[in-house]
């Protein structure tokens, strides 16, 4: 049983779920495995030439070294096929979101000081990313795009 995950609803209704597994995933992790689904689908979408993806669920580990410590997953829940450029672009979206939580937790201090001027969303995820709640973090970022 997962101890923390989101859900949550990417472009052309493909489903992200992270699933914290240890207590210990942090959004590193979870930016390599999506950085590894974009090339997955743009695979399908360029090499390959594919009109649709039909190889069910995208589900990966997301670990550290050989320790797992959750899971990633990617869903179309609706019955019609999806290209792999849909894939794209929605994982895409997720990736650059995950990437840049990644790099703002390096550069944590300056990203607190831009926050504390402009507020909003960005204190938001400062203050989770502080907390070392990074799938919360995830979450807000995702949905401030919308």
């Amino acid at each position: 049983m997962p101890r923390d995950a989101i859900t949550y609803d990417l472009p052309h209704g493909i489903r992200l779920t992270v699933s914290d597994t240890s207590g210990k995933l942090t959004i590193r992790e979870v930016a390599d495995v999506l950085a590894e689904a974009v090339t997955h689908f743009k695979r399908h979408r360029d090499d390959l030439k594919a009109a649709t993806y039909a190889l069910g669920d995208y589900v990966r580990p997301a670990a550290r070294g050989r320790k797992v410590l959750g899971e990633v997953r990617l869903s179309a829940p609706t019955a019609e096929a999806l290209s792999p450029d849909q894939w794209t672009a929605a994982v895409i979206r997720a990736y650059v979101e995950a990437n840049t939580l990644e790099d703002m937790r390096e550069e944590l201090a300056a990203y607190r000081t831009a926050a504390g001027k402009n507020g909003g969303w960005l204190l938001e995820v400062v203050r989770l990313l502080e907390q070392r709640r990074d799938l919360d973090a995830l979450r807000v970022a995702l949905g401030r795009g919308r």
